[in-house]
């Protein structure tokens, strides 16, 4: 005797459907590890000399920096679009001088900004690497990598 063709799809959907809440859950609880490891490695004593490994399973890691520094650049970029857009908008006082102080800003040269936004994480964060972090991500030659 031959099953119904209905029940064992929706055996075979309850069965994907489970292994995908699985890969997602595991995937997530990867991410929160990755991201608490980071935030340990930021948050920790600050050193001058950083130890490069060349090791191929080093890579990873060092993707997975790139991709979070990415991101908090991604975030931090949208907080400030949205804020300064929304109070130009909405205050006209703010917007004559937010519009032309944003022109202004806008056609100094890239490297005019580095040393003030290096020396203002470092002096935040003096003992710590979120400082370097931060410099790193809110550096003006950041943004022009990034495409932001």
């Amino acid at each position: 005797m031959r099953k119904p063709a209905l029940a064992s799809t929706v055996l075979s959907d309850r069965v994907w459907s489970r292994l995908a809440e699985v890969v997602v859950c595991a995937v997530v609880l990867a991410l929160f590890y990755g991201v608490v490891t980071v935030a340990g490695t930021w948050l920790g004593p600050f050193t001058p000399a950083a130890a490069i490994s060349r090791s191929p399973a080093a890579l990873p890691r060092y993707a997975a920096y790139s991709l979070l520094r990415i991101a908090v650049a991604y975030l931090l970029s949208l907080v400030f679009a949205v804020g300064y857009g929304y109070l130009a908008a909405y205050r006209p006082a703010a917007e004559r001088v937010m519009i032309p102080l944003l022109d202004i800003l806008q056609s100094v040269p890239v490297l005019g900004f580095l040393v003030v936004i290096v020396s203002a994480f470092l002096a935040l964060f003096p003992h710590s690497y979120l400082g370097v972090e931060l410099a790193s991500v809110c550096s003006p030659s950041s943004q022009r990598r990034h495409g932001t």
